[in-house]
């Protein structure tokens, strides 16, 4: 079987993503929960006009879950902005972000540096 980390990088969509949380939330840890929102961050944003490549090391400024959560217009996943994932539409990726961003929450002190560092890089995106 699969390792749950390989399972993460190997979803396609951001709905493979909600599965594979909803179906393993309870077994993931701090490195679980930041490729999480590392891949999510990749598949939504990836034909995003100011997103760089998945191999960049660059922490972006930006939003945070707030406001992803709020969808302010000036977010790629507002309407009309250039979400990747085939037009993500920002009401539907809302229930999965609020049971996905508590329970990133409620383990950010078990994260080292570098789950943080990616975390927060996939938040700003």
């Amino acid at each position: 079987m699969q390792s749950l980390t390989t399972q993460l990088r190997r979803c396609t969509s951001w709905q493979q993503l909600q599965e594979l949380f909803l179906q393993q939330r309870s077994c993931m840890n701090h490195i679980h929960l930041s490729a999480l929102m590392v891949r999510l961050a990749q598949l939504v944003g990836k034909n995003n006009s100011h997103s760089s490549s998945s191999s960049s090391r660059t922490i972006h400024s930006g939003l945070g879950s707030t406001a992803m959560l709020q969808g302010g217009s000036h977010h790629p996943l507002s309407k009309g902005g250039k979400g990747g994932d085939a037009g993500v539409n920002k009401l539907e990726l809302r229930p999965f972000l609020a049971q996905l961003v508590p329970h990133v929450g409620m383990q950010l002190l078990t994260f080292g540096p570098r789950q943080l560092s990616n975390t927060m890089w996939a938040l700003g995106r």
